[in-house]
């Protein structure tokens, strides 16, 4: 569920979704005062000490009225698409050194369970740039830490994740790392979504 409504979110941008919405999404009814949002940004306190941000970004939600080319009526169910919020920076630390880092500070402000993944591998592009071109010429090996808290009033836990990724062969202990701090929640209800297609 929670990547058919991000998947749809990039629709909103390009154009699905927008009629018929309800009196109450004039005032985004999917993220009133935006507080879940807000509560997303505590992100940023995972940042570890001596890393450079490069970027953060949110996404309030937006009314899903009705669905793009290629999907059925039947599988538009009209509310709020998910919120989402995103943290970038680099960090010369080794990779167990900024993951054990960011457990610490996000612990201590109510982020549990990590759980880690990795590395798993995939060609991608190595780049301390966000954004930089993928050639997906380079064997990475990629790093995960998820993380769990409770943020949203649908009563539904929240998953954050760490990502980050250095290349199999070449890359040198103390060469900057992009790592990016990820979450998406749900919005009050209604929740929206456009499945299949």
């Amino acid at each position: 569920m929670a990547c058919l409504a991000i998947a749809c979110i990039g629709g909103l941008l390009a154009g699905c979704g927008g009629t018929g919405a309800p009196q109450s999404a004039l005032g985004n009814g999917g993220d009133p005062g935006g507080q879940i949002l807000a509560k997303m940004r505590t992100l940023n306190l995972g940042v570890p000490d001596g890393s450079v941000v490069v970027g953060a970004r949110g996404q309030e939600p937006h009314w899903i009225g009705s669905c793009g080319y290629g999907y059925s009526a039947d599988t538009l169910h009209k509310g709020w698409s998910q919120l989402l919020y995103l943290v970038e920076f680099t960090s010369s630390d080794s990779v167990s050194g900024v993951e054990k880092s960011v457990i610490a500070r996000l612990s201590s402000h109510g982020w549990e369970s990590p759980k880690f993944s990795g590395p798993l591998q995939w060609y991608g592009t190595p780049s301390t740039d966000p954004n930089a071109q993928s050639s997906n010429s380079t064997l990475m090996n990629n790093y995960f830490v998820d993380f769990q808290k409770g943020l949203t009033t649908t009563g539904e836990g929240t998953q954050a994740r760490l990502t980050g990724a250095t290349p199999v062969s070449g890359y040198l202990i103390g060469q900057p790392i992009l790592w990016s701090l990820s979450v998406s929640a749900q919005p009050h209800l209604p929740v929206g979504s456009c499945n299949g297609g």
